[in-house]
């Protein structure tokens, strides 16, 4: 496989040793692949699905294979680096897990994107202290709020 050495040395200087504390912490080797597709997903805020994954990587990263790409993505979802969503256009999406964020979600276009509020994450939280699930552990909370952009008259 061919690396584009001056794309891998803009990742160690700009993300590299960000992306390998994630992949250390998960357990995960620091290879090439997991470092463009990391540095891929920290730059993109689109939440692509493995092909346009795999499109953007494939120019960074010529000879890398989709297969790659998508078992990449995968161990980094199960490892939780990255959150795998399932859209309503039946398409698998993928998520840098930066920091504690929501999703507005476009219903008309299937846009996703992504929404802080700590304020929202503070009343949810406090719902949720009085409340027992019988039989479950609340391991965390992430909202999808369903939106249509409004048109101006």
């Amino acid at each position: 496989m061919k690396i584009n050495y001056y794309l891998c040395n803009t990742i160690m200087m700009n993300n590299g040793k960000h992306i390998k504390e994630h992949l250390a912490i998960a357990g995960l080797k620091s290879t090439p692949q997991r470092m463009f597709i990391l540095q891929y997903m920290i730059d993109t805020h689109s939440h692509p699905t493995v092909d346009e994954v795999y499109k953007n990587v494939l120019l960074m990263l010529p000879g890398i294979s989709k297969a790659t790409v998508y078992s990449v993505l995968e161990s980094c979802s199960d490892k939780g680096i990255l959150q795998k969503m399932s859209c309503k256009d039946g398409k698998l999406r993928y998520d840098f897990e930066h920091d504690k964020h929501h999703h507005l979600y476009d219903v008309d276009s299937g846009e996703i994107v992504d929404y802080s509020d700590k304020e929202l994450d503070g009343v949810v939280a406090s719902y949720f202290e009085d409340r027992l699930l019988e039989g479950y552990r609340i391991v965390d909370v992430k909202l999808e709020i369903k939106v249509k952009k409004e048109t101006k008259l």
